[in-house]
């Protein structure tokens, strides 16, 4: 039986929202695409939907020896720690950065890809900013762990996020040539920046769903994936909030709210929905600011198709 992606277009077009492309995937290939103009050639930032790429590093790392999760920051960054730091900032552990519970109550390095800040040194900024809650105890969206985690592993291997990818995660996947911007400080932005066309997208989703794995080759350690694909903290990003956004949190990875599974997601409209259920992934790119809206045009107009 085909699978039609006709009623999400429909959707798309009643809920009047800017979608690029969308690319669907069942056991393992593509059943079936549509792309608005030539996007299903163009790259696009995926903006946050970046971060779910640098768990993945996370996992990839932590399997290295390269870092571990409950290592605290303020032991990795001793030497830019302010004087008399806070309790909190103590006792904060990467693990807490992964599920969005670092304490904060604002989001730090809001605009990465637009903004230059007084500092160029971006973790001691981080560093010296407050704690508002116990780590582990609120969600606030924030830019800050991704930023570390990047940051530890060019420190550690002498490679960007983005050149020790290359060989584990982008070859596998034949991404060749992959954009993606840097600081000030020309480390990889594991906060937003990746490149990457609807179609390649898919396929990251694809190794999320296999478990970490590409065809024969095991990428992304299983046992990491099934701890960072769960929630770990419940809390919402939209105000007022949005079901698909007060699901709850894993590392770096939302959860879905209407069917079981979780996704990447990125501002405007980038999503990479894992739906194991179906055995299926779902991804599509944006230009939109009804997330929450091009997430209901795959659920009125996706989802029945794998239904049936």
């Amino acid at each position: 039986m085909s699978f039609s992606l006709e009623p999400f277009i429909h959707e798309v077009i009643v809920r009047k929202v800017n979608v690029l492309g969308i690319v669907v995937r069942q056991h393992n290939e593509v059943i079936n695409s549509f792309f608005w103009n030539d996007c299903y050639v163009r790259r696009n930032n995926i903006n946050s939907c970046t971060k779910s790429v640098t768990s993945l590093a996370v996992g990839m790392a932590v399997k290295e020896g390269i870092l571990s999760i409950d290592e605290k920051p303020s032991e990795i960054f001793a030497d830019k720690m302010p004087d008399n730091p806070q309790q909190w900032w103590l006792d904060m552990t990467l693990r807490d950065t992964l599920m969005m519970g670092s304490g904060h109550g604002k989001c730090l390095l809001p605009r990465p890809q637009r903004d230059q800040y007084e500092d160029d040194d971006w973790v001691k900024t981080c560093l010296h900013t407050p704690l508002d809650y116990a780590p582990g105890t609120h969600f606030q969206y924030n830019n800050m762990g991704p930023y570390f985690i990047s940051v530890i592993i060019q420190d550690r291997t002498g490679q960007t996020l983005q050149d020790w990818l290359e060989p584990r995660l982008f070859k596998p996947l034949g991404i060749k040539n992959a954009q993606w911007f840097r600081s000030p400080m020309h480390y990889t932005l594991g906060m937003g920046g990746l490149h990457l066309t609807t179609e390649e997208l898919s396929r990251v989703g694809q190794v999320c769903l296999d478990h970490g794995r590409w065809n024969d080759q095991q990428l992304v350690p299983e046992e990491y994936l099934a701890e960072a694909t769960v929630p770990h903290i419940k809390g919402a990003f939209h105000n007022p909030p949005c079901p698909d956004f007060a699901a709850g949190y894993g590392y770096f990875f939302w959860m879905n709210d209407k069917v079981p599974g979780y996704r990447g997601f990125g501002n405007y409209g980038q999503h990479m929905i894992v739906l194991p259920q179906y055995d299926a992934v779902v991804a599509v790119t944006s230009f939109d600011p009804d997330d929450q809206g091009i997430l209901d045009a795959v659920w009125a107009g996706v989802l029945p198709q794998f239904e049936k």
